[in-house]
């Protein structure tokens, strides 16, 4: 979705308030489980383009340790400033260098879903975790360790730790 900002780069000074109920909103990488919500505001400052805002919407993610498939409730509060000469020059189709600008404007326009998408990106952990009771699989067979019989088992120690075990064992 392109958001038009030519009537703010003409206007030092003026802002756009825009609300963002998107339902079918394409982010590469990331599966949304709900509407993306939020609001942005983009102001010309007269040296700098500024975009404020918050967006929210749910994801689907994979747990990191039982491996199931979880929603994940995300806000990602968004705050970038650009220089407004590098915007004029990329709303007049000029060669510009930096890589973030290029992929967020599209000539006049900001491309509000490469904007959600970084945000939401920043916003999910490295290894996200359906809940704080999740278990992960057992090691040896794969079952959820609840439903795994390989617990009963004697655990294997290291042989390499036996003595630090058994002097443990006598100091009791």
């Amino acid at each position: 979705m392109l958001l038009d900002i030519s009537e703010i780069l003409r206007v030092v000074g003026s802002s756009f308030r825009f609300e963002l109920d998107e339902t079918n909103l394409p982010l590469d990488g990331l599966q949304l489980a709900s509407p993306v919500g939020g609001e942005v505001t983009v102001s010309n400052s007269g040296s700098r383009l500024l975009i404020r805002g918050l967006v929210w919407g749910d994801v689907t993610l994979q747990c990191g340790r039982c491996l199931r498939n979880f929603v994940l409730p995300l806000d990602a509060e968004i705050e970038e400033d650009f220089d407004m000469r590098q915007v004029q020059r990329l709303a007049s189709r000029q060669k510009v260098e930096d890589e973030t600008m290029k992929a967020l404007f599209v000539g006049a326009a900001i491309d509000l879903n490469e904007l959600v998408l970084q945000e939401f990106t920043l916003n999910i952990p490295i290894n996200p975790i359906c809940s704080l009771e999740c278990e992960p699989p057992c090691a040896e067979c794969g079952k959820l360790r609840s439903h795994c019989v390989c617990l009963s088992r004697t655990p294997q120690i290291d042989p390499r730790w036996q003595p630090l075990v058994e002097e443990l064992n006598h100091t009791d």
